[in-house]
């Protein structure tokens, strides 16, 4: 998760004083919790993933192997499951 939320963050080229501005949580905050001292519960998850333009779900998941700059351009194509 915390990879993640620093992937996204320099895919835009923001600096966490940036990403905080745009999402409300502390620059403090942020620099924590990408240094791992920190797990961001829902709240901050959703503002973070808010403010970067991608789902929750991929700040979620560290090993995600899918195109980062779909969801950073908002190009993310979503997977309809059918019963059967």
């Amino acid at each position: 998760m915390v990879r993640a939320i620093k992937r996204y963050r320099e895919l835009k080229g923001w600096s966490q004083s940036c990403l905080a501005r745009k999402s409300g949580v502390s620059q403090t905050y942020i620099s924590e919790l990408e240094a791992g001292k920190w797990t961001p519960n829902l709240s901050i998850l959703r503002k973070l993933a808010s403010a970067l333009g991608v789902p929750v779900s991929a700040l979620l998941d560290d090993e995600y192997e899918g195109d980062d700059e779909d969801y950073i351009s908002g190009n993310s194509k979503r997977i309809q499951l059918q019963a059967i």
